[in-house]
């Protein structure tokens, strides 16, 4: 797991450690980092009123007083600097060639992310589950396409059958092209 968020550090540790009690497994979570496209460091918004804005696409909004969405202050108005993670190499490094379900949220970076993931060809060769928050492409880096977002959901979801079928199971349809499914977002 990635979170850029300093303040979610302490909830996260209690959680870690809860599931890893509970559950017995490992789990690893990089604390002020991001998934990115490249590996570094960059400013990361925050949203010092509600807590729910927050991204590296520092252009974003964040909810207003009456909790309007977008109406709020520039994210990028309250900034911390955090490292960054390459999504491409991490992903394919990691786990020895075993299968990844990937949970994508990451506030607008989406396209740029699944577009490296694709075009190296990680995402097909990799990712057997994803789930994607897709955020209308106006939230996305600038000059992302308006209509990106509905392309990129185009793209997952009709190469799949198993989408069609059955929206919530894990029924992965492998291809000789690609073996992910992506999932609905709840």
């Amino acid at each position: 797991m990635f979170e850029p968020n300093p303040q979610y550090g302490k909830s996260l540790r209690r959680i870690k450690e809860h599931l890893q009690k509970r559950l017995g497994i490992q789990i690893n979570v990089h604390f002020q980092t991001a998934f990115s496209t490249k590996n570094g460091n960059a400013t990361f918004g925050l949203d010092t009123v509600h807590g729910t804005g927050r991204s590296l696409q520092l252009h974003r909004h964040a909810l207003d007083a009456n909790f309007k969405k977008g109406a709020g202050a520039r994210v990028g108005a309250n900034t911390t600097t955090v490292h960054t993670v390459d999504a491409t190499a991490f992903l394919d490094s990691v786990g020895s060639g075993a299968p990844i379900a990937l949970k994508l949220d990451v506030e607008g970076s989406e396209y740029d992310i699944l577009r490296d993931l694709m075009m190296s060809g990680v995402l097909c060769r990799r990712v057997e589950t994803l789930w994607v928050e897709f955020h209308a492409a106006e939230g996305a880096t600038k000059g992302t396409p308006t209509r990106v977002d509905e392309v990129f959901k185009w793209m997952l979801e009709t190469h799949n059958e198993s989408t069609h079928a059955l929206q919530q199971a894990w029924l992965p349809y492998k291809s000789a092209r690609c073996v992910t499914t992506l999932l609905k977002w709840d």
